[in-house]
């Protein structure tokens, strides 16, 4: 793995005002899917929770093909470079909505988020169980911020790995 620091100055300056600060003033931001967990596993791309759902027997039959038409109208948009921010934000609130209510139409349960946890392909990065245990133990918040629509899975899956942590959130 390569890390590519754009202001080795700033960089430095940040690690020293860490150190100095201390864990107390310390919390991380981060995503879940492809993120905490792989994207790959042995070269093959890991679906993501909300694909599972969409692309497995969970929900009623037209799930797929509903969820599909709300990717296929509004990805586009989420990727166009020349709507504006104020547009993409409407876009992306009006696709969200339309998606919960589809998963609530099509009878979305939390026993089919633990069947997803239970026999999908998550699985956490290396050192992410470290990482996570280490901000356990100094007692730094961790705030998981995942666009998967589906929230409810990743504290069954940190449940399932021994690791929901009442630092986590």
């Amino acid at each position: 793995m390569q890390i590519s620091i754009q202001n080795p100055t700033k960089f430095e300056q940040l690690k020293k005002s860490i150190q100095m600060d201390g864990a107390n003033g310390l919390h991380f931001l981060s995503d879940f899917d492809g993120t905490l967990t792989y994207g790959t596993i042995d070269g093959v791309k890991t679906p993501s929770i909300i694909s599972m759902l969409r692309d497995g027997k969970h929900l009623t039959e037209d799930y797929a093909a509903k969820a599909h038409a709300l990717f296929d109208h509004y990805h586009p948009i989420e990727l166009d470079l020349s709507i504006s921010i104020n547009e993409k934000k409407t876009a992306m609130r009006q696709w969200w909505d339309k998606h919960d209510r589809l998963l609530i139409e099509s009878g979305l349960s939390k026993n089919d988020l633990a069947d997803i946890v239970a026999n999908g392909h998550l699985k956490f990065r290396d050192g992410a169980m470290e990482f996570l245990t280490l901000l356990n133990e100094k007692n730094i918040p961790l705030i998981i911020m995942s666009a998967s629509g589906c929230g409810d899975a990743i504290p069954i899956f940190f449940e399932k790995n021994k690791l929901n942590f009442p630092n986590i959130y």
